[in-house]
Order: structure tokens, then C-alpha cells, then sequence
């Protein structure tokens, strides 16, 4: 009888160890711990992080994290690699502005970089060229010459557009720009702009335009001179100063109809509209003549436009310190432009309605 009652107490206390060692149960496998196990505890993600991806804190990751410097990490804003901010640097354009842009509520234009874009859009719209650009929207040129825009940095075959003129729409001037005295090429050099731009009481300064200017540009020959060149189908340009221009006029013996205006080269026909210009002021013309070839025909130049060739009313238009420097030594042609300098035609005085042309103190 009492070795069955201690066979009893020893079951029973092997029953009650089996029982203690189930509640203190393991929280790995096997009822271990998980510093038990050797296994690291989960890191917690940070709130703010909206990734959900773990969060690195620990010292010895952080040289594998570092980055280059102008590259871009996760959740950080992309910063472009080439600053539009300051004055043009006479290559570089931008086409984001355009991209970007809601045409109903028109195109924005904010840097001198933005206002090369525009011009470069209008102009190889007549050339019939595609334009490519980068994630930042800078234009790819051809830099090594090669032909092939492949090989250039930033391109992608999906990033590209076609030129425009704008029929219709409206271009804003929304900043000052600083051309810089960069060669300068005339929106509407080859098709004319058929927008409407309004600077908006803004200022562009310091541009020259020249023959190299063209060949700057990728031309063989300009004949036309202006911050614009030509204006048609009803185009616009009003409320903006101009500041600080200088046109160097070359002429030579294939130059034909030759244009240079203060404001514009030459406001089109009545086709379609013509042309207008209001609301502008130019402060500092130089229009400078030169070339000893007999040339095909006359050059045509005035302080607001070349050649006025529509009947639109121009308005509330002025000039300050204008001065013509004529070099030209050609003696079948001589400059054609008229007394009031507002123009170079005959008869047109009448559609300049408050317009004045000071010319520069001696």
C-alpha cells in the first residue's frame, strides 16, 4: 500500500512540473525567448515615413546609405542639375514651362532660359525639328557635333516635342530677364509667332543680336533683327520694356530684305491678322550698319519695327536714347528707314498712335 501511494505522489508531482512549465510557455519556437534564440527583435517603422520601409539608425549602415553628392534620395525633392535661375548663358534653354503648362490658362515663362525656349519652339516649328529635353526639361543640343543626340546626356526617345507657334495662345512673361548680351535669336526667325505675348510690365535687358548670332544658332544667313522677328495671324506683344538692345546689322551681297526693328523685324500682311505691338517701352537702341556689298535689296530699318506691312494700329509705344550707326557703304542702296524712325515704308505714320522715338544725345 505505501509504495502505491508514493508511486501516486511521484506521478502527481511530475504532472504539476509539466503543467508550471506549459504557463511559462516560450515566445520562440520550441517555448524559447527571442534572446533566447538569438533572433533581433523587428525595428518599428517611422511614422512619418510613408514607405513603410524600415528605418536605418545604426552607425555602421550609414556609409553604405551615403549618398554622391546631386544624387537623390527616397522621399527627398529632385534638384536639378543645372541652375535656370540667374542671367541666360547663351546656349542652355527650357521647355518645362511648356510641358508643365495648362494652355488654358497660358504659358508661363520665368526665366531667361524659359524665354529661349520659347523662342527656340517658335523657330524650329519653321525648321520642322524636334525638340528633346532632359527630366528637367533643359533642351539636349548636339554638343560634339556628331549629328546624333543619342549619345548626350539626359536623352530619352520619349522626351521629345515639336515646335509651335502658338496660334492663339497666350504667352506671360512672369519675371525679368537678363539676356546677358548673349547672340540673341529673334522669336520668328524662321515662321512668324502667332500668339499673343503679354509681359506683363516685366523687362527683358541686355540682348544683341548679329549675322552670327544666326550661325550661332545653327542658321547660314538672318535677315531678321529684333528681340522679335516677325509678328502674324493677329500676334501680339504688349506691356513689356525692353532695355539695353543692340542690333549689329552686316550686310553682305546675298543679303536680302533685311529687317531690323527695336521691337519686332516685321508686322506680316493683313493675312490672317498681321500684327501688333502696345504698351512697349525701349530703353537703349543701338542699331548698327555695316558692309560694302552691293546687296539684293534695300535694308529696312526702324526704332519699333522694320517693316510695318499691315494696317493694324500700333500703340502707346516708346524709345529712348535711340541712335543709328550707318556703315553701310553701298552705293546702289542706302538704309530705308523714315524721318519719324518708327518704321522704314512710306505712309504708315498714321497707324503709330502715340508712339514717340527720342533719339541719344551726341
Amino acid at each position: 500500500m505505501k509504495k502505491f501511494i508514493a508511486l501516486l505522489l511521484t506521478v502527481g508531482m511530475l504532472a504539476l512540473s509539466l503543467l508550471a512549465a506549459g504557463c511559462s510557455g516560450g515566445k520562440g519556437n520550441g517555448g524559447e525567448t527571442a534572446k533566447d534564440s538569438g533572433t533581433a527583435a523587428p525595428v518599428e517603422s517611422n511614422p512619418s515615413d510613408t514607405t513603410g520601409a524600415p528605418v536605418e539608425s545604426s552607425k555602421e549602415t550609414s556609409s553604405e546609405t551615403e549618398e554622391t553628392p546631386g544624387s537623390e534620395t527616397e522621399g527627398e525633392p529632385h534638384v536639378p542639375s543645372f541652375d535656370t535661375s540667374g542671367p541666360w548663358d547663351g546656349v542652355n534653354a527650357s521647355v518645362k514651362w511648356y510641358i508643365d503648362a495648362d494652355p488654358r490658362e497660358g504659358y508661363k515663362l520665368y526665366t531667361a532660359y524659359d524665354f529661349f525656349g520659347f523662342s527656340l519652339m517658335v523657330n524650329r516649328s519653321g525648321l520642322k525639328e524636334n525638340i528633346f529635353y532632359d527630366e528637367d526639361g533643359m533642351v539636349i543640343f548636339d554638343t560634339d557635333g556628331d549629328g546624333d543626340l543619342s549619345d548626350e546626356a539626359g536623352y530619352s526617345e520619349q522626351n521629345v516635342i515639336i515646335g509651335d507657334v502658338f496660334q492663339g495662345m497666350e504667352i506671360l512673361l512672369m519675371n525679368d530677364v537678363d539676356l546677358n548680351g548673349k547672340d540673341w535669336w529673334p522669336v520668328g526667325s524662321n515662321v512668324s509667332l502667332r500668339g499673343y505675348f503679354d509681359g506683363q510690365d516685366h523687362t527683358v535687358k541686355n540682348f544683341y543680336v548679329s549675322t552670327e548670332s544666326a550661325l550661332h544658332h545653327g542658321l547660314k544667313t538672318s535677315y531678321y533683327y529684333g528681340l522679335f522677328g516677325a509678328l502674324a495671324y493677329g500676334a501680339e506683344v504688349k506691356n513689356l520694356t525692353i532695355e539695353n538692345e543692340t542690333l549689329k546689322v552686316e550686310l553682305a551681297d546675298d543679303a536680302k530684305n533685311v529687317q531690323a526693328g527695336g521691337v519686332a523685324s516685321l508686322l506680316n500682311s493683313d493675312a490672317g491678322g498681321g500684327g501688333v505691338i502696345s504698351n512697349v517701352t525701349v530703353n537703349g537702341l543701338t542699331i548698327i550698319v555695316s558692309g560694302n556689298d552691293v546687296c539684293a535689296s534695300t535694308p529696312s530699318i526702324g526704332a519699333i519695327v522694320g517693316v510695318h506691312a499691315n494696317t493694324n494700329v500700333q500703340s502707346n509705344i516708346t524709345v529712348n536714347d535711340y541712335q543709328l550707326i550707318d556703315n553701310y557703304t553701298d552705293e546702289t542702296h542706302s538704309i530705308l528707314t523714315q524721318p519719324d524712325n518708327y518704321q522704314a515704308r512710306d505712309g504708315k505714320s498714321e497707324l503709330f498712335l502715340n508712339c514717340q522715338v527720342n533719339m541719344k544725345a551726341s
